[in-house]
């Protein structure tokens, strides 16, 4: 019963912005640990199954976790959402970075690959994807209040702040994009380079953990060389969280797997 309550059912009144919170609230619990990553890399197979049987879910689980740590995207924003924090912690020496910008960047910015239930794999999306992704999360969180929705809508954004695909929003958010640009460069400089490093994290783990080297092969061609680019426009990045030897040390356990494989 109470599952079913919104507030829909109610004139506007204080009580009712619980009910338009619990509606994402709820979605953040139940739908988030649903969608499942990487299913690109997994063999055809497997990824019929994940589509098709849905009650072979643990018996999937255990041949995938074979070659893939099963990953949600729950699991992806509560790590990242760690490790973006120790982040910005080891540059604040160098860098003063409008750290609730990016927690609450941390923790949306997947909303639209959550209720969409979906996940494209970065060679095959399309700018419209995001769009469709950035119209998914308005849709929930547009219900709150305008300055709580603006604060959510601005960390949203962030990510697309010098993207491609922002020339297809509508006109408000392209206002929007515009004043992250202006003062927010930093932090969405910062946020793009550190996904992209959490990335090669997940591709790291399973090369260490499951033996299995494609998914940090794909990445260190894909994503690396945008980390490279990016992390010298972010004072105190190369010296505190990105430093030479950490890519070095990672092509040297690539390099050390190969010789024994």
């Amino acid at each position: 019963m109470f599952s079913r309550l919104n507030s829909n059912n109610f004139q506007r009144e204080e009580g009712e912005m619980f009910f338009e919170i619990y509606e994402i609230w709820r979605k953040a619990q139940v739908l988030s640990s649903r969608q499942i990553r990487w299913k690109s890399f997994l063999s055809a197979e497997l990824q019929s199954r994940l589509q098709s049987d849905k009650g072979a879910q643990n018996q999937f689980e255990a041949e995938c976790n074979e070659k893939i740590r099963v990953q949600s995207v729950l699991e992806h924003i509560y790590s990242f959402t760690i490790f973006l924090s120790w982040a910005i912690k080891k540059i604040r020496p160098y860098s003063e970075l409008n750290e609730t910008l990016l927690l609450n960047a941390c923790l949306v910015h997947d909303w639209g690959e959550i209720v969409l239930e979906r996940e494209v794999d970065a060679p095959k999306k399309v700018l419209s994807d995001d769009l469709d992704e950035y119209l998914a999360f308005k849709r929930d969180f547009g219900e709150l209040d305008p300055e709580e929705f603006a604060e959510f809508q601005k960390a949203f954004l962030l990510q697309f702040a010098f993207s491609e695909s922002a020339e297809l929003f509508p006109p408000e958010e392209q206002e929007i994009f515009k004043i992250l640009r202006e003062s927010c460069a930093t932090e969405a400089r910062f946020f793009a380079v550190m996904e992209k490093i959490d990335y090669v994290m997940f591709g790291y783990e399973q090369l260490i953990e499951r033996g299995n080297p494609a998914i940090l092969k794909a990445l260190l061609l894909r994503d690396v060389p945008a980390i490279e680019s990016g992390v010298d426009d972010i004072r105190g990045f190369r010296q505190t969280v990105w430093t030479l030897e950490i890519p070095r040390a990672i092509m040297d356990s690539l390099k050390s797997f190969n010789e024994k494989n």
